[in-house]
């Protein structure tokens, strides 16, 4: 990434002491997604000090951060309730979310059973990549979200889902890792096994995450 590409994107980032300072206009959030991907992190002014020698590590962790060029879903309890056969999103969050950069799905459900629950709630149209449990190694490994990235043509992304297994997966695979707020009988057990997984935010539904998502530029 050039320093023109930093700079259309607000930051600075230039080579200090033992690593980098970056300087943006998000600096809270833009700590928030260091500490969640390992980098040690420090406020040295109004610069953030990173604690690194991978620049390329680094400038990647940036443009998902503040231009993800890609958004992946879980399916089920995320985009479905698969159990009573119904979407969980309208169709017209997910177009919006569209038009600004390609969608990808990431289930552990077999490729068949995706495919026709998506069909039956009009999403499929929106997907531009599906991929199952028939793909190969399933979440937590983060195989099945590069794969997603990879087959959307996108290198960074952000991504939602409803299980600690999703946020470790996506964090391996150097995509930010969000999730639903869970509800019900035992949810703050299962908030806290979320943040600890390392989920940035847990949001209300899939069309919130969309809206956060589609009002990043495209990396």
């Amino acid at each position: 990434m050039s320093h023109a590409a930093l700079a259309a994107l607000g930051i600075t980032l230039e080579i200090a002491d033992g690593g980098f300072a970056v300087r943006c206009g998000e600096r809270d959030w833009l700590r928030a997604v260091l500490v969640c991907f390992g980098f040690g992190v420090r406020v040295h002014g109004e610069a953030l000090a990173v604690a690194t020698v991978d620049r390329q590590r680094l400038e990647h962790t940036l443009l998902a951060t503040f231009a993800p060029s890609a958004a992946l879903f879980d399916l089920d309890g995320v985009l479905m309730d698969l159990g009573r056969g119904r979407r969980l999103v309208d169709p017209a969050a997910l177009s919006q979310l569209a038009a600004t950069r390609p969608i990808g799905v990431v289930t552990t459900c077999p490729r068949e059973m995706a495919e026709s629950a998506l069909e039956h709630c009009g999403l499929r149209e929106l997907c531009g990549a599906v991929v199952s449990s028939d793909d190969g190694p399933s979440k937590p490994d983060p195989f099945p979200v590069r794969l997603a990235l990879e087959r959307l043509g996108s290198a960074t992304g952000w991504m939602l889902g409803d299980n600690p297994s999703d946020v470790r997966a996506a964090r391996a695979a150097g995509v930010l890792p969000f999730a639903i707020a869970p509800r019900g009988i035992g949810s703050q057990s299962h908030a806290d096994r979320l943040r600890a997984a390392g989920a940035l935010q847990l949001l209300p539904d899939a069309a919130t995450f969309a809206a956060l998502c589609a009002r990043r530029p495209v990396g």
